[in-house]
């Protein structure tokens, strides 16, 4: 759950320990810039593509240490097809992107509209490749980045809700096609990354779980120099993480008390569904600049 602290002034990659992505020297093509063809989904476009799609799972790989104004994304995308040789699109915005490879095969430059990827003469089973250089957020949609003015320390993090995880990896970005997460962060080496599920590699290069099948809207990143707070529930992780410069508000009495409340509505719902929390951790943030009064996404 990320919640905002709107009182405080100014608050409104699968990779070995080198990067994955390619170095600053220009690639052996030009990247695909699109121009905007469609930049809408709309209802019928996403009935068909449902019914064209299946068994959807993301291998998503981020390099959030390349500086200021942009990061890299990777992704692969494994999915099935209902009909030999049916089309569909993958939806993204990215200042450019590339190389495109879709079932061992490049793409060309037309492939890419400037917020889809075309896919043509699908087979039943199908492995799709994306590199992009995607652009940080201002203004608290796809990868939200924060400055703290106190000390200068960055924060991210993502917010999709209703369509904008196309802003930060390829994806078939509609709710119906739920999808398998398996993501892998590259930080700078003083932050904390937080997904959807525990960590199985720390970082600088911080590797995920895979998660059960969930929408893009809820994939979830947030990443920083966080101040954390770790408890446990039983076998559950738990976790409070406040930015740095307003570590102290979070210590002591009201964290626990935080704990204490967190652990008795875990109890309670169990109770009152029949059943445990479904998800592998649970992790509480209080971000900054965040333009709702709350948002839930699984397990963050």
């Amino acid at each position: 759950m990320r919640l905002p602290l709107t009182e405080v002034a100014g608050a409104r990659p699968f990779v070995s320990a080198t990067s994955p992505f390619p170095p600053a020297a220009p690639p052996p093509d030009p990247p695909m810039v699109g121009v905007i063809q469609a930049d809408v989904l709309t209802r019928a476009e996403a009935r068909v593509r449902a019914s064209t799609v299946r068994d959807v799972r993301y291998q998503i790989e981020l390099d959030l240490d390349r500086g200021a104004d942009e990061f890299a994304s990777r992704t692969t995308l494994h999915f099935s097809c209902r009909d030999e040789g049916a089309e569909t699109f993958v939806d993204l915005r990215a200042h450019a992107v590339g190389p495109v490879v879709l079932n061992g095969s490049r793409l060309g430059p037309d492939c890419y509209d400037g917020s889809r990827i075309r896919l043509t003469g699908l087979r039943r089973d199908n492995v799709l490749v994306v590199g992009a250089r995607c652009a940080y957020s201002r203004t608290g949609t796809g990868l939200h980045r924060f400055v703290d003015p106190v000390d200068g320390r960055v924060y991210v993090y993502t917010q999709f809700q209703p369509f904008d995880a196309r802003r930060v990896f390829a994806c078939f970005d509609q709710p119906d096609l739920k999808a398998r997460v398996e993501l892998s962060v590259r930080t700078p080496p003083d932050w904390t990354a937080v997904g959807n599920a525990e960590v199985v590699e720390p970082g600088p290069r911080w590797r995920f779980a895979p998660t059960p099948p969930i929408p893009t809207y809820v994939t979830s990143v947030v990443a920083g120099p966080y101040h954390r707070i770790r408890e446990r529930h039983g076998t559950l992780p738990l976790g409070l993480y406040l930015r740095q410069s307003l570590a102290e508000r979070l210590d002591g009495e009201q964290a626990a008390e935080m704990i204490a409340l967190t652990r008795a509505g875990l109890d309670h719902f169990a109770d009152m569904f029949g059943r445990p929390y479904p998800f592998d951790a649970y992790h509480q943030l209080f971000v900054p600049e965040f333009a709702m009064a709350r948002w839930r996404t699984s397990g963050a």
